[in-house]
């Protein structure tokens, strides 16, 4: 795998980490794909804050940074927040409802970034992980995730999806 958490567990003792995972799909479930929703932005958010047991771990696949696609139908009230920054918002929104605190941290790994010219950015993509802020983070590797993409095909090199 291309990304990776350390965390702070209780050394020599076997500790039980509940980790949650889910494809948000740039959380467009709602159109589709065709471009992300505060419907679905909240509907994930609910899943996870009404979960009986709350993860320590929860990883996210398939969420963007900033793009076209992404902003497309949700406006957020800083247009540059990114899309985790929005969840993140929307997560401690739907905690709150419940008299509650979130209890999340974000990391973000980039993987993807498809440009129209240097500023027009199409599509962003990359993963995020979320470490309940009881367990303490060590190191991870967030800034600079391993790339292992398999490249074979030399003409479509530069235009194959990172994978990491």
């Amino acid at each position: 795998m291309g990304v990776w958490v350390r965390l702070a567990l209780e050394p020599g003792r076997a500790v039980a980490v509940r980790i949650v995972t889910y494809n948000v799909r740039y959380f467009a479930h709602a159109l589709k794909g065709l471009t992300s929703t505060r419907r679905s932005m909240e509907g994930i958010a609910r899943s996870i804050a009404t979960l009986e047991e709350l993860p320590e771990v929860v990883c996210l696949q398939e969420v963007e940074t900033q793009s076209f696609r992404a902003n497309l139908a949700v406006r957020r009230a800083h247009p540059e927040q990114t899309q985790l920054e929005a969840f993140m918002h929307t997560l401690q929104h739907v905690f709150r409802e419940s008299h509650r605190e979130s209890p999340y941290e974000a990391l973000y790994y980039p993987a993807n970034e498809y440009k129209l010219g240097p500023k027009a950015r199409f599509y962003t993509t990359g993963l995020a992980i979320l470490v309940r802020n009881d367990i303490p983070v060590t190191g991870h590797n967030s800034a600079t995730p391993f790339d292992i993409t398999h490249r074979g095909v030399q003409a479509t090199r530069s235009i194959k999806q990172t994978r990491i």
